[in-house]
């Protein structure tokens, strides 16, 4: 559908009825699977799937499974295995996760600098760092990020536990 995202269309048809959903898609981060997911869809297939894998999936979703192929599968299980001992699928530490949260929540640098008693060319580097191992080119991307590793409400919560930080409205 011109004009709009996948994650925008599989969300409206589930709003709509109960299809089932089956994505075929040329993406295989694990990420973009989790979130798409998220909205709805049940059935993950690579661009190169035969017609075969197109009716196995068709008969696992049908019966209220989920299915991924294997090229799919395996992104998911490289991503799990290499991030076992990791909070989040990106590799992001502690305080880019703390920025990114602050960011995504409309926050400046200059802001998440003062929340953090950091220098804003320190926040400067966090971001950077958040978008090259996110991959991220905007701050849609970002929040949408920040969004599926559970960051929406990060920033509300750390501003609420200091006391003598002054509230500006801007985190929920």
């Amino acid at each position: 559908m011109p004009g709009s995202d996948a994650y925008q269309i599989i969300s409206a048809i589930k709003k709509r009825s109960n299809s089932k959903i089956i994505v075929s898609a040329v993406e295989q981060d694990a990420n973009i699977l989790h979130d798409l997911k998220k909205c709805g869809a049940e059935g993950f297939l690579g661009k190169e799937a035969s017609s075969n894998e197109y009716i196995a999936a068709s008969r696992a979703v049908s019966e209220g499974g989920l299915y991924f192929s294997k090229n799919m599968a395996d992104a998911i299980f490289q991503v799990a295995q290499a991030t076992s001992d990791k909070s989040n699928a990106y590799g992001l530490t502690g305080r880019e996760l703390e920025v990114l949260s602050m960011l995504s929540s409309g926050y400046c640098n200059k802001e998440v600098a003062n929340k953090y008693e950091l220098s804003v060319r320190t926040v400067e580097a966090h971001r950077l760092n958040i978008r090259r191992k996110t991959q991220s080119n905007t701050l849609s991307d970002l929040v949408r990020i920040s969004r599926s590793l559970g960051l929406a409400n990060m920033a509300g919560n750390l501003i609420a536990r200091n006391s003598s930080d002054t509230y500006d409205g801007r985190a929920s």
